[in-house]
């Protein structure tokens, strides 16, 4: 099933052009599930052997983007670099046959560790692989969120937060030299 690209996406690659159909089909306690994973600050995605795309939380729809060793063509899962393509063709292989897989995919400051998790087949759909996603950046702008909500900070203190979480640098010119 193919998913249109919203209106204002920029190109293949893009996660919003995996629109979320698939949410409008769920049961009651599946919507209920599928909100709980949106709560997970790790990209989770559900694949099927062919790497289509069966499901994906807002954290994955947040990090695949355009600098993610993969991306979303369409509603199918893809790795636009020739090596990383095989080794994640390689894992949703090994997953057919119930092996785990620890894997790295990217290079330098686009380089992410998943999880590949196959799953009981009696218990989902045939085929269907977890895929985890590692997080590129420490301290995740859910996680900062959260945190401030709890200890109730303003959203200009909140922003600050981000900014230090985020490793923001200053220009050279604004560090005061050292004396």
């Amino acid at each position: 099933r193919q998913y249109p690209p919203p209106p204002g996406a920029r190109g293949p690659g893009v996660a919003a052009s995996f629109s979320g159909a698939e949410r409008d089909t769920l049961a009651p306690l599946a919507r209920c599930m599928a909100h709980m994973l949106d709560e997970i600050d790790y990209g989770m995605l559900l694949v099927d052997a062919d790497a289509q795309v069966l499901y994906l939380n807002h954290a994955a729809r947040r990090e695949l983007d355009r600098d993610h060793p993969l991306q979303l063509a369409g509603n199918v899962l893809v790795a636009p670099n020739s090596g990383d393509a095989t080794a994640l063709q390689e894992a949703l292989a090994e997953a057919q046959r119930g092996k785990r897989r620890l894997m790295t995919l990217g290079t330098g400051e686009q380089f992410v560790g998943i999880s590949v998790v196959p799953l009981n087949e009696n218990e989902t759909r045939a085929g269907a692989t977890l895929l985890v996603l590692g997080k590129r950046n420490v301290c995740e702008q859910l996680s900062v969120q959260g945190y401030a909500r709890a200890v109730a900070l303003t959203p200009a203190e909140t922003r600050v937060l981000e900014l230090l979480c985020a490793a923001a640098r200053l220009a050279p010119s604004a560090v005061p030299a050292a004396r």
